[in-house]
């Protein structure tokens, strides 16, 4: 091993906790096929509930939360903490974009998880301003 690829999981915010269950249950087979990316690193996911429960406090607002999503350095390497986004859903809300966003301005990558593949995600359109739950389209 040559390291750690941690992925942070986007999902909604709002996802109730049936949902949160599905996603946790599907981290190992996701870790799995993220794996055949970094193939001399450890892989690990992470759900974005619970990054978002351990550091929201700290950060005090939901764009300072996203930043730090980004920003936030591995204390023993110094590199960024999150070395890709997973995106389980293509419609996404307000935070989730700017998220996907600032990732890909990073030359990070993000990847729209379907059945059978991991999409690079290109962009992030918006279809509905007014829709800040879901109003976001992933472009692959």
């Amino acid at each position: 091993m040559n390291g750690i690829a941690r992925g942070l999981l986007l999902h909604p915010k709002a996802l109730d906790e049936d949902g949160l269950a599905v996603l946790r249950s599907a981290l190992p087979r996701l870790e799995d096929r993220f794996a055949a990316l970094w193939p001399h690193a450890s892989v690990g996911l992470s759900l974005s509930v619970d990054d978002f429960r351990r550091y929201f406090p700290s950060a005090g607002s939901f764009d300072d939360w996203a930043l730090g999503v980004v920003h936030r350095q591995d204390s023993l390497t110094g590199r960024p903490f999150f070395s890709f986004l997973a995106c389980p859903f293509i419609q996404m809300g307000k935070l989730n974009q700017q998220i996907v966003r600032s990732f890909l301005s990073a030359k990070r990558p993000a990847f729209l998880v379907t059945a059978s593949a991991l999409e690079p995600v290109a962009d992030v359109r918006c279809t509905d301003p007014e829709d800040w739950a879901s109003g976001w389209r992933l472009t692959t």
